[in-house]
């Protein structure tokens, strides 16, 4: 897997980010452009106009989102206290359906999931913003100790 360097400073040393963090951010950007102006290009061109490593993870996570989009709203809604789906800002409401689409889609574990979703609203948003999202996702973990995954010996 080949790590990008990224946001470099001469005083400090340059982030290096994992190429599932950038398909998060090109899916993010793309359905905000998307949801601005629904005659943007098709995904798979914004993605060749700006490669990067995970691009088949971003195409999944972005075809994920499209198919489920009325269920990630419809979840959004009930989690989000007495906040309709319309008055969450643009941003927020698809760095949720992201997660969302994450956690459905890829065996990423929750706690990654929610992570990311927290950076990329400190980072497109703000820290009022991240707090929303912590708050909304987190009603989403699974309640009691993780599932080990099965080992094959066990039988």
């Amino acid at each position: 897997m080949k790590l990008e360097q990224v946001e470099w400073e001469p005083s400090k040393p340059p982030k290096i980010k994992h190429p599932n963090t950038l398909a998060r951010e090109r899916v993010l950007q793309y359905l905000y452009m998307y949801e601005l102006n629904n005659d943007a290009e098709p995904f798979t061109s914004f993605l060749h106009r700006q490669p990067i490593a995970s691009a088949s993870f971003a195409l999944k996570l972005y075809e994920t989102v499209i198919t489920n989009k009325s269920e990630f709203d419809a979840t959004i809604t009930k989690l989000a206290d007495n906040w309709a789906i319309s008055r969450i800002a643009v941003v927020e409401k698809n760095i949720l359906r992201l997660a969302m689409a994450e956690l459905k889609a890829f065996p990423t574990p929750f706690s990654v999931v929610i992570n990311e979703a927290v950076e990329l609203a400190k980072f497109f948003a703000n820290n009022d913003a991240s707090k929303f999202i912590n708050g909304v996702l987190d009603q989403l973990k699974p309640s009691g100790p993780p599932i080990p995954p099965e080992l094959p010996f066990a039988h």
